[in-house]
């Protein structure tokens, strides 16, 4: 049984993935990565709060092995409220472009194939070994087009481009944040002067500003 939501063992998992990439570029955005989680709350309060602060919030769940299981909690009303207005940009794709095995989702338990189902089928991205992107809005739907054999449009949302205001607190937002730059940076085969630049133009030193 995993440990959810432990500050401390997150903060080993950042100094973990420092030591693997140790660098005198890396040391400050490090630094200020461990700084930030210090300063928020890391607990599964938060997943409770999300319950009854936002009318339908989704939890994805990410798991990071020894160092411990945490949720991701999106704020989905505000989310779509955000893409009516035109606020966020979404890129579109057809199923028939997609390799569904790289997307994580959940079956389900209530899905009817009788019901109309109508959502937008939303992704996002979600690194892990065995994917890359996870389904945070349109499940239902997802599964109703498929059931149907149908070509389907599959609207993609960067995780660099979700605001804060769409995440049911700040663990969520800077998390699923660095899980997802972790990645693009340090497990792809970049020579050190891509990576110095990735770091330099990271998103986290604003979140910095924003959260300390």
């Amino acid at each position: 049984m995993p440990v959810v939501m432990d500050k401390k063992l997150l903060l080993n998992y950042i100094d973990d993935t420092y030591n693997r990439n140790k660098h005198i570029y890396t040391y400050r955005y490090f630094k200020i990565i461990k700084k930030i989680f210090k300063n928020i709350a890391v607990n599964e309060q938060l997943t409770y709060q999300a319950l009854f602060e936002a009318t339908t919030p989704y939890t994805q769940d990410y798991d990071l092995g020894f160092f411990g299981l945490y949720h991701i909690d999106f704020n989905i009303p505000q989310l779509l409220q955000l893409i009516e207005n035109n606020q966020i940009q979404l890129e579109s794709y057809k199923s028939n472009e997609i390799d569904f095995s790289m997307v994580y989702h959940e079956y389900p338990i209530d899905f009817n194939p009788k019901i109309n189902y109508n959502s937008k089928i939303i992704v996002t991205d979600f690194n892990t070994i065995d994917c890359r992107f996870t389904i945070i809005d349109g499940n239902h739907t997802f599964e109703k087009f498929l059931y149907e054999n149908r070509v389907f449009d599959i609207y993609y949302l960067p995780y660099s481009q979700i605001p804060r205001s769409c995440y049911c607190n700040d663990f969520s937002y800077v998390f699923h944040y660095i899980i997802n730059e972790f990645y693009s940076i340090f497990l792809k085969k970049y020579d050190d002067s891509i990576k110095k630049q990735l770091i330099k133009n990271s998103k986290i030193f604003l979140m910095s500003k924003e959260l300390l």
